[in-house]
Order: structure tokens, then C-alpha cells, then sequence
């Protein structure tokens, strides 16, 4: 019984009511569990969405009252419970939570539930082979989830890229030290990404080979 103990209710109710001692459940089964709260089966982003939203509070140093009055500042209600609970993946976000959750936050709803732009990670319902840079794209309404829009996407992206490079690159000539260190650094990130860029866009392509070929 490490770890365990027994509640009773008021000895007035029990025998009112007839209750036997109440079991609460032992610590190394897990705080959700402890505190009667019963994880439910998310898919990626309902994860994605309390991962993110327990991340911001704490980085904004907020407790869960401060976090609650903040969203009934907004016109929203949120009891402290109910914070927890989404946080411990015991309830549901709806839409409305969400747009006033990440108001009092004071970040973009896409932060909350989206998966990092260079991460690995998905979400609900976009097919397996979309990667994080293309659900964002897709979010902001720069491409569908189809193929052929991801791959115009991302080559309308390698132009743009070459584009903001020969800037830099044009600036790398200038004459003051800090101007070309900063471009220098930045002819340096795009190239990266162009790399990325074109790695990703040959992916694509064969990807869609193999469906014209199946």
C-alpha cells in the first residue's frame, strides 16, 4: 500500500448512505489518475494542443487562476479545473477554447496547434506523407493537401529563395563590416533552405512517380 491511502466521507453520510471507505488511488499510478481525471484518446493534434497550451503558461509563468481570469478578461470561461483537465488530456478544446486560450496567451492559435515547422510531427487527418513546413503552408493557405499543389509550392518556394539569395549576395559586396557579416550569414541560411527545398521537392516528385506508376 505504498504510496496509498483511504478517505472517508463524513461519518453522518456514511451512515446515512451507507458508504463504505473511498480507495484513492495510489500516487504511482499517475496524477491523472490521482486526481480522478481519466486521460482520453486524443488523436495528434488534441496532444499537440495540451502539450502546447502547458508549454505557453508556464514559459508566460502563469498559474492556472491567472490563466483563467485571463480568459474570462476575454469574455471566455475556463474554470482552473477545467485548465487542468486540458492540459492533462481529460477534456476536449473546443474551438472556442482554443481561439480564447491562445488570446490570453498571446499566441497565434496555428503555435497551439500545429507541429514545429522543422519537427517530425503531424496532424489529425493530413495524410502520412505531408510534412510539418507543408501543414503550416497549408494553414496559412499557401497549398492543398494534395501532391502536385505541395510540390508547385514548394518550387514557387526555390524561386523566391534564389531571389532573397542574389539579394544577399548583392549586399555581401557592400562596403560596410557589418552589412556583409549579415548578409554573409543569411546567403548561408538560404542556401540551407534551398537545399531543404530542393531535397524535398524530389521527394515529391518521386513519390508522385510511383503513384502515376501503381
Amino acid at each position: 500500500m505504498n504510496g496509498c491511502k483511504f478517505i472517508r466521507a463524513h461519518p453522518a453520510i456514511e451512515r446515512k448512505m451507507n458508504f463504505p471507505p473511498i480507495n484513492l488511488i495510489c500516487e504511482d499510478q499517475g496524477m491523472t489518475e490521482k486526481r480522478g481525471m481519466k486521460e482520453l484518446d486524443l488523436g495528434a493534434t488534441g496532444r499537440r494542443v495540451a502539450e502546447r497550451i502547458t508549454y505557453y503558461r508556464n514559459a508566460r509563468s502563469l498559474t492556472y487562476q491567472a490563466l483563467s481570469q485571463a480568459i474570462a478578461g476575454l469574455g471566455w470561461n475556463i474554470p482552473e479545473l477545467g485548465l487542468r483537465r486540458i492540459e492533462s488530456r481529460a477534456r476536449r478544446v473546443t474551438v472556442d477554447d482554443l481561439l480564447a486560450i491562445a488570446a490570453a496567451l498571446d499566441v497565434s492559435p496555428l503555435e497551439l496547434l500545429l507541429p514545429d515547422r522543422d519537427g517530425e510531427g503531424t496532424s489529425t487527418g493530413v495524410p502520412a506523407d505531408v510534412n510539418a513546413a507543408e501543414i503550416w503552408a497549408w494553414a496559412h493557405g499557401a497549398t492543398t493537401l494534395n501532391l502536385e499543389a505541395r510540390r508547385a509550392y514548394w518550387h514557387t518556394h526555390s524561386i523566391t529563395l534564389r531571389d532573397q539569395l542574389e539579394d544577399m549576395k548583392e549586399l555581401a559586396e557592400a562596403k560596410g563590416v557589418k552589412a556583409r557579416r549579415w548578409a554573409q550569414h543569411h546567403i548561408r541560411v538560404y542556401e540551407q533552405e534551398l537545399d531543404v527545398t530542393y531535397a524535398r521537392i524530389e521527394e515529391l516528385d518521386r513519390i508522385i512517380g510511383q503513384r502515376s506508376d501503381g
